[in-house]
């Protein structure tokens, strides 16, 4: 709606001026637009507050704005739309129309099962966590309201407004929402990847939402249960859905986990105190001057490892140009121990072994290192380098025709060679102290060769090479 001016004047936005009869002045003609067209935009706002317009109450257009129910809809169920997509329409329609900040609130028909897509009047954009990470799991309840707000990104941000507690069998309008002052705390009693906690009093059953902290009695070295009191051990499972791998969680730590009714498991959530934090992205490399490796990181010792224990590293290592075979990484003329190996081809995979190695920087095309594979050990070698010399070795020989034997002093020298070239020549050497000897001269190029060790390096220290675990 627009501004409508005095009728019969043409500047859009001329005043509208009153009558003074004192004067002779004429008031402004108000057009029928001016009248009807406020009325409408007002009847609109009110029932599409889904409230019936009444002369008896004049604050219904404050009301319908304090509602904010023409922001509200309810989901289409029924199965008429896919799995994992919320649908919606609004009247009038939003479509395409939405602005930075513009809030949703939807009445969910049915739980996610993952990544989520909401449907506005058959438009569908992606619906994500503020910071643009995809939905998990029930995090959409069937008949719970969640907020949507549009960010300008490109999707809608995700606010859920459930609090603790189960929703009542089949859905509904109804939602039981348990408040926690108090979060059950326990000290773990059980063995490695196997925890048990006892509460006082007990927890006698598990439903979606219920918290508890633990304390560990041992490191989390793989995919791990908890038993809560008498129930049934269930596992204790990463955000992402997957087993907690090595290191995630060590002795002394306390675990706060998040039970999740449609996985039927724990959903680690947080650790109190971290061990580390900021290591980098998956498949970073950090160095330690200690033994072991940090949490949340694995040795470069070529380890093999289940992939499903380790999904993002082994994503990693599949696009990480630096994979080879099995049997490849195995032939030790092949020098591939530097590279992952794909392990048995299905389940399994190998890590780099960087122990004892020295490390390079990939030549990447710039040609001092030409012709480098990731994949591949480079052998030490020596630099070029070259020694020149002359070499002349006089031989004294026995000469049985003048009778000369050499005596104490002079022995014998025997040399065998294809390169050097020879002389003979017979008589005294006055300067030996001799007479009657046979002298044979030897003259060419020598080479000189020598090794005091296995390898060739520089001056050095030790540490230890570690690969961050996703």
């Amino acid at each position: 709606m627009r501004y409508h001016q005095p009728y019969g004047i043409n500047d859009p936005d001329a005043p509208y001026i009153n009558g003074d009869p004192s004067i002779a002045r004429q008031g402004s003609i108000i057009p029928a637009e001016a009248v009807e067209f406020p009325q409408r935009e007002i009847i609109a706002a009110i029932e599409g507050a889904k409230m019936v317009s009444d002369d008896a109450d004049l604050a219904q257009l404050l009301l319908a704005m304090r509602s904010q129910r023409m922001n509200y809809a309810v989901a289409i169920g029924g199965g008429v739309v896919p799995a994992n997509t919320v649908a919606v329409e609004f009247d009038p329609p939003i479509g395409n129309s939405m602005t930075p900040g513009m809030p949703l609130r939807i009445k969910a028909s049915a739980n996610n099962t993952g990544p989520a897509l909401l449907q506005i009047d058959n438009i569908a954009h992606a619906l994500r966590h503020a910071d643009g990470s995809e939905l998990v799991a029930d995090e959409i309840k069937n008949g719970v309201i969640f907020g949507a707000v549009w960010n300008d990104a490109g999707y809608w941000e995700f606010n859920s407004y459930m609090g603790g507690g189960a929703l009542p069998s089949g859905g509904g309008d109804t939602i039981n929402n348990t408040y926690n002052v108090y979060i059950p705390y326990i000290a773990d009693t059980g063995t490695t990847n196997a925890l048990i906690a006892n509460f006082v009093p007990p927890i006698t059953s598990l439903v979606g939402g219920t918290t508890i902290e633990v304390k560990l009695a041992n490191d989390i070295t793989g995919p791990s249960t908890i038993k809560v009191n008498a129930l049934a051990p269930v596992p204790v499972i990463r955000g992402n859905g997957q087993p907690l791998q090595a290191g995630d969680a060590v002795i002394g730590q306390i675990m706060l986990l998040i039970y999740s009714a449609s996985a039927s498991a724990f959903q680690f959530t947080g650790l109190i105190p971290k061990p580390a934090a900021n290591l980098g992205p998956c498949g970073s490399i950090i160095l330690t001057p200690g033994s072991t490796a940090f949490p949340g990181t694995l040795k470069l010792n070529g380890a093999m490892l289940v992939r499903s224990e380790h999904p993002l590293l082994w994503t990693f290592a599949n696009t990480s140009s630096r994979i080879v075979n099995e049997t490849e990484w195995q032939t030790p003329a092949n020098r591939m121990w530097a590279a992952f190996s794909r392990g048995d081809g299905s389940t399994t995979f190998r890590l780099p072994d960087f122990r004892a190695e020295f490390l390079r920087f990939w030549d990447d095309g710039r040609g001092a290192d030409s012709g480098r594979l990731l994949t591949i050990q480079q052998k030490d070698a020596v630099g070029e380098f070259s020694i020149t010399a002359n070499v002349t070795i006089h031989n004294l020989i026995a000469n049985p025709e003048s009778g000369y034997i050499p005596g104490p002093g002079f022995p014998v020298m025997w040399f065998q060679t294809n390169s050097f070239t020879s002389t003979e020549a017979g008589g005294d050497n006055p300067a030996w102290g001799v007479t009657g000897a046979q002298v044979t001269s030897l003259s060419g190029a020598a080479s000189i060769n020598g090794n005091t060790g296995l390898e060739t390096r520089t001056r050095n220290t030790v540490v230890t090479a570690c690969i961050v675990d996703g």
